[in-house]
């Protein structure tokens, strides 16, 4: 398996979920910790169990990191 840089860029991008193990990278969490939390229900944020992967909401993550959200991906209020 490569192994990839992980970035806070992702948390900047459309991208709506990230893999379980690279949210826990950009959380300064190692990968075998990451794992056992995702698991057992004690990691972080809300995830995701498809299948047999862990997904991470970007927009968790960057409420969990106090980052503003993207332009775009939160409703505006509608004035009456």
């Amino acid at each position: 398996m490569a192994h990839r840089k992980v970035t806070t860029e992702i948390l900047r991008t459309d991208v709506g979920t990230v893999p379980g193990v690279q949210a826990g990278a950009l959380l300064g969490i190692g990968r075998s910790t990451t794992l056992r939390m995702l698991q057992d229900g004690t990691f972080p944020c809300p995830v995701l169990r498809l299948g047999r992967q862990y997904r991470v909401p970007v927009a968790s993550l960057r409420k969990l990191l106090d980052l503003p959200a993207e332009s775009g991906t939160e409703a505006e209020p509608v004035s009456a």
